[in-house]
């Protein structure tokens, strides 16, 4: 006996009913979480810095050494040095004498007098030194 064309979708319409209201309200769910997640990712922008552990060191009143003539003089004979190291090299910037701390100018002229703007140089390894004044003026 073969049943009626309208009476199979009728029984398909009915059939498992509990399994087809669970597939509906999960397809539900689902359909809200994937429109709903571009106002979760919303961007915001804020700023922060970023500093690595560094150690500061200030040594004064250091005299510039100055590879010139033999009668030049440095205007200001010293400068100040301002060495930034990582924490690496944070003992041995500790342990560092004063006197260890040798700026350098070194004059290019090749004129017998003169005057001259010189960089002041000072160097560590593993470390920035900054010197205040950055240049001195050399008169011979």
């Amino acid at each position: 006996m073969t049943q009626r064309p309208s009476s199979r979708f009728r029984n398909a319409a009915v059939e498992n009913w509990g399994l087809k209201l669970l597939s509906f309200c999960i397809a539900l769910a689902l359909y809200s979480f994937v429109h709903s997640a571009p106002e979760l990712r919303k961007t915001i922008t804020t700023g922060a810095d970023i500093r690595r552990n560094e150690v500061e060191r200030l040594v004064r009143d250091r005299p510039v050494l100055l590879t010139a003539p033999s009668k030049a003089r440095a205007t200001p004979p010293t400068v100040d040095v301002r060495f930034i190291c990582d924490s690496a090299v944070a003992g041995a910037l500790k342990s560092l004498q004063d006197e260890q701390v040798v700026p350098r100018a070194e004059v290019r002229s090749p004129s017998p007098s003169g005057a001259e703007l010189v960089t002041v140089d000072v160097s560590l390894s593993g470390c920035r030194a900054m010197v205040n004044p950055p240049g001195v003026v050399v008169r011979w």
